[in-house]
């Protein structure tokens, strides 16, 4: 990222990450607390996966004759994205967890 060419912007940005993380560190870290537990990827990368599915039905129903269909689709994904970024609910979160859950049942 640093280039010879301009050390300058190379010392800025050592300078600003230096910063940010004693910010990180001596500020946010107590009033946050770590986490205890940490999370498994797998439930985060399934609800990625469902959104980028979305994505790309939209893109294809856009690019094909359907454009209502598509903007539809488009809009469900960006509805769903905008509510787990403000409330925390993800919907693909929760029907990983209900897959998972019948899965251990035995129901396939």
């Amino acid at each position: 990222m640093c280039r010879r060419s301009d050390p300058l912007a190379c010392g800025r940005l050592r300078l600003a990450a230096r910063w940010y993380r004693l910010l990180w560190n001596r500020l946010l870290i107590p009033i946050v607390g770590r986490r205890d537990e940490l999370e498994t990827a797998a439930p985060h990368r399934f609800a990625k996966l469902l959104g980028v599915v979305g994505s790309a039905l939209a893109t294809l129903a856009l690019v094909g004759d359907t454009s209502g269909v598509g903007f539809g689709i488009a809009a469900l994904v960006g509805l769903l994205a905008g509510l787990a970024a403000t409330t925390g609910f993800c919907l693909g979160y929760r029907m990983y967890r209900q897959v998972s859950f019948l899965e251990t049942r035995g129901i396939h």
